[in-house]
């Protein structure tokens, strides 16, 4: 019988992916080796896999689990997975959006708000963000009440409701400079909470006036916490091309590291993703954010992939304590002071809260620019 072989080299010149699939584990080829992505559910890697090589490959940060379907002798049910968001798209009567004009309209959109004074803009599609990692555990994970939630009457805790117009998402960041403290410091009264967030909601004003007069696209403001009816931000950023899920389980940027907060609107248009960036500078770091929490709260494995049956968990790997991080969070709430500020052209008193940072401030990235 005749036998196909594929040349390693020709595969990394021609940049094709090659995957050594075994019943144990699943590898990658790249420039520096074998690097080991995904292992079979009850598989130890040490143990069942390295132990058994005469050389040692590459294990990924972010080791996920295989497909348990793969292991089932029943069928695995793949045409549903494909078929699923095409099901899901809504039909549109009269002329269909070329591909050359979405890519038009999305760049006119991000433009816009760059314009407007984000300082950085993306495309998320509704279908693709609703498998995201953070929207797929969110349901599964205990209810959590901390800062930064909200418990709704008759509403879940990290359930995500999607309004039946919803088809993209335009997502934008704000800098949060080194420099500008203040941009971050919470103040009860201030619209927005903060200085920063006043700016992103300005944005957006502009944006969807922009949006309503100009291109005639319904649109969808969304509150910030998940039981008010927002999105998991962060998953739309990565998908708009913004950056990466760090180590310290905020987004990362290229231009600004994690010193950015975020705002999403709903568009009534069914747009592309930008596109994930090429970009992980959190490989082999020095993890400077987990070892200077003042909590700890980086220390332990939370979250495990043969219980969400996700490879992608909170802080990559699942090493991320939102309980931990909720301490340090109140004991900022406890400390917060009155201020005197402005607003409407009046002296106002209100608690400025200054929340911890550390994790996203040691961060060397971006620091550069």
């Amino acid at each position: 019988m005749p036998v196909k072989a594929i040349s390693k080299q020709q595969a990394l010149d021609t940049k094709r992916p090659v995957l050594y699939i075994t019943e144990r584990c699943v590898f990658i080829l790249t420039d520096q080796g074998l690097k080991l992505t995904e292992v079979a559910p009850g598989i130890d890697i040490e143990k069942d896999i390295l132990a058994h090589m005469e050389f040692e490959p590459i294990v990924a940060d972010n080791v996920k689990a295989m497909d348990t379907r793969l292991f089932s002798k029943t069928a695995m049910g793949l045409a549903n997975d494909i078929l699923y968001n095409f099901q899901k798209i809504p039909r549109k009567k009269g002329k269909p959006m070329t591909l050359n004009n979405k890519n038009t309209l999305s760049n006119q959109i991000i433009n816009k708000a760059l314009d407007f004074g984000a300082c950085l803009a993306g495309i998320a599609n509704i279908a693709e963000l609703k498998k995201s990692p953070s929207h797929l555990i969110s349901e599964k994970m205990e209810e959590f009440l901390g800062v930064g939630t909200k418990q709704v009457k008759g509403k879940k805790q990290g359930e995500v409701h999607w309004p039946d117009n919803a088809n993209s998402a335009i997502v934008i960041a704000v800098e949060h400079p080194l420099g500008a403290p203040d941009m971050d410091w919470w103040i009860k009264g201030l619209k927005g909470g903060t200085k920063g967030n006043a700016k992103l909601i300005s944005v957006f004003s502009k944006l969807a006036d922009w949006l309503e007069t100009e291109k005639k696209i319904p649109y969808v403001k969304l509150a910030y916490h998940i039981e008010h009816g927002g999105v998991f931000m962060k998953d739309a950023a990565v998908l708009g091309g913004l950056g990466c899920i760090g180590k310290n389980n905020l987004l990362v940027t290229p231009q600004f590291g994690s010193r950015i907060r975020l705002r999403v609107m709903l568009l009534d248009k069914d747009l592309s993703s930008t596109g994930i960036l090429d970009f992980d500078p959190c490989n082999n770091c020095k993890e400077y954010c987990r070892q200077k929490c003042p909590q700890k709260a980086f220390d332990e494995k939370v979250y495990f992939p043969e219980e969400y049956k996700l490879g992608e968990l909170p802080g990559r790997t699942g090493k991320y304590s939102r309980i931990k991080c909720n301490i340090q969070m109140k004991k900022n709430t406890e400390n917060g002071k009155d201020v005197d500020f402005e607003i409407a052209g009046s002296d106002k008193k209100g608690l400025e809260i200054r929340y911890c940072r550390i994790c996203e401030l040691v961060c060397p990235v971006g620091k550069s620019s």
